[in-house]
């Protein structure tokens, strides 16, 4: 990544609370225009590094800078962010186009230049002819819309958005989600995006900072992040998955065989320049939908097969998932689309399990 395509840096940034680490160290450089997410279980560090890019906290060491300067020797005020929370914060008394002109009152703007870029920002955010509007004649999803506008007609070099959505139902924060993607894709606008919500980052983020305890798992495209985890809790955070220890039987061809506890074999592909060694103790990480199902009558002669049995299957619409149970190991989880013949495959008591080798990660135990 070159310096000048750098947005915001964080370098060795640490907070510590009553003599305990909370944050850090953290590094981490967003590019400039990135939609950036923050992902993490309650308590993992994600929004106390938020608040200490907004200028909330502050930072117990390192530096945190914006289009390469400073940002941490600046109070909160004078660092010109857009930042917008779960609760969000109008003022009851102004209208709508009081709430989102405010910030450009406070800065001396003209009257007339304030109703325009007003009139222009509600019209980006989808609410054109609602400045007149009270925040109480506003639903949910439409307040949301003016906190958002409110942030960005500052023009900021950078928007923070702190669980922005958590308070809405499940399909006003579906359609929020393509909406808040499609504007910031629109306006090319830099933004850290801290969220709790798998789906959410996975559907909005170009990149990915896992946290976990204060420190970074895994940085990566949503794609990276849930094919290939870095870490044992990455692979179990993000969405689904079946872990199984195992240890390196034999190396061939860049191609792991692996045993199990139970005896079973397994095969994965191993990525270029990966290290395994045989005798090594590792995990084997695999998505549910990289198991396939036959009944045990069309067995195949393949070792790597694993026979099993149906535990539980739900019917989720277009989606089935199944619970699964082979001798030695833990209930195994596989999903599949609810076709004709993914119906036959499990409309008998006995079952193989195929896993495809290139399914299949492999990390160290």
């Amino acid at each position: 990544m070159l310096a000048q395509d750098i947005a915001l840096e964080l370098k060795s940034v640490t907070k510590i609370y009553k003599g305990s680490v909370t944050v850090g160290p953290i590094d981490l450089a967003v590019r400039q225009g990135e939609f950036f997410s923050l992902l993490g279980p309650s308590g993992c560090g994600k929004s106390t590094t938020l608040r200490c890019i907004a200028g909330f906290e502050t930072p117990t060491s390192g530096s945190i800078l914006l289009g390469g300067e400073r940002l941490d020797a600046k109070p909160a005020h004078r660092r010109d962010l857009g930042l917008v929370f779960q609760n969000h914060a109008l003022f009851p008394h102004l209208t709508v186009a009081g709430n989102v002109g405010f910030g450009l009152a406070l800065r001396k703007v003209g009257a007339g230049e304030i109703t325009r870029r007003v009139a222009r920002t509600l019209e980006l955010v989808g609410l054109a002819g609602c400045g007149a509007r009270m925040p109480s004649q506003l639903s949910g999803g439409q307040q949301q819309r003016v906190a958002l506008a409110r942030s960005l007609i500052l023009e900021p070099p950078l928007l923070l958005l702190d669980e922005p959505l958590s308070s809405l139902d499940l399909k006003l924060r579906q359609q929020m989600r393509d909406e808040l993607r499609g504007l910031q894709r629109t306006l090319g606008q830099t933004t850290v995006f801290v969220t709790h919500d798998q789906t959410e980052a996975l559907a909005m983020s170009d990149r990915i900072a896992v946290l976990s305890n204060g420190r970074i798992e895994q940085v990566g495209t949503p794609r990276e992040i849930y094919g290939a985890p870095a870490t044992r809790f990455v692979a179990n955070f993000i969405g689904e998955s079946n872990t199984l220890a195992a240890t390196v039987e034999g190396i061939r061809d860049e191609v792991a065989t692996l045993r199990l506890p139970a005896g079973q074999l397994l095969r994965a592909r191993l990525p270029a320049g990966t290290t395994r060694r045989v005798g090594e103790a590792v995990w084997a990480i695999v998505r549910p939908e990289n198991l396939t199902i036959q009944p045990a009558e069309n067995s195949q002669d393949d070792p790597t097969r694993l026979a099993g049995t149906l535990d539980t299957v739900s019917y989720l619409g277009e989606d089935i998932h199944v619970r699964l149970r082979v001798p030695g190991l833990d209930p195994l989880l596989a999903s599949m689309k609810a076709t004709r013949r993914a119906e036959v495959a499990l409309a008998v008591p006995k079952i193989e399990i195929g896993i495809d080798a290139c399914a299949v990660v492999v990390l160290a135990r």
